[in-house]
């Protein structure tokens, strides 16, 4: 939900927010040029309204998936707004298989493991994953450790930085190999970007973590 902050909350059931969302979309799609990007954005189309991401390259979007481990506990609402996703989505970029997943699915054994029977060589976990104590080493130890070694694949986690309402959002984006070792770690509660480098085995190689 990068695009539109999250939650959005019952601004989902307004026809000309998701109006604006989808006009957004088209905007920023027509201005990237030369990589790949994923978007984190509300979907809708006839069958309902989903927490989805778009994978754009050259001005075109090359696949969608829409989440399908919907929270409803603690701050998050889901199940009110959105359908649940059905099956996987794997987009080969480069010669790379990229499986795409969004937050509550890194916590389940399904959305990883139908990726990787799917082909994936790499998943991007997207987050809007709110600040509480022991939160980050919970991301690490109890999902996607777990879910890297279960299916010997590297995992990026990838998580929103900043305020919204009530919710505090402390980034740490990290990196894990196949195995399980984190490699590479973005700051807290900040914003930064960093470049991961992957060898021809697809492991994380040049970590910024010693």
């Amino acid at each position: 939900m990068a695009l539109t902050g999250y939650p959005p909350e019952d601004l989902l059931l307004r026809d000309d927010f998701i109006l604006e969302v989808e006009r957004g979309l088209e905007r920023i799609g027509s201005e990237i040029e030369g990589v790949t990007a994923v978007i984190g954005h509300p979907f809708r189309d006839q069958s309902g309204l989903y927490n989805a991401a778009s994978i754009f390259s050259e001005g075109r979007v090359m696949a969608r998936y829409c989440k399908r481990e919907l929270p409803n506990y603690s701050v998050f609402d889901e199940k009110r707004y959105f359908c649940p996703g059905t099956k996987p989505c794997v987009v080969e970029v480069d010669g790379v298989r990229l499986g795409i997943t969004i937050c509550e699915d890194i916590w389940h054994d399904g959305p990883v493991e139908e990726s990787a029977a799917a082909g994936a060589n790499l998943v991007v976990n997207l987050n809007a994953s709110p600040f509480h104590m022991d939160k980050a080493s919970e991301r690490e130890s109890q999902a996607v450790v777990q879910r890297a070694r279960r299916n010997t694949l590297p995992i990026a986690y990838v998580n929103l930085v900043g305020g919204q309402d009530e919710l505090v959002f402390d980034g740490g984006s990290f990196v894990s190999d196949n195995k399980g070792k984190i490699t590479h770690r973005a700051r807290f509660f900040e914003e930064q970007l960093f470049r991961v480098e992957f060898d021809d085995r697809l492991c994380p190689v040049q970590g910024n973590i010693s």
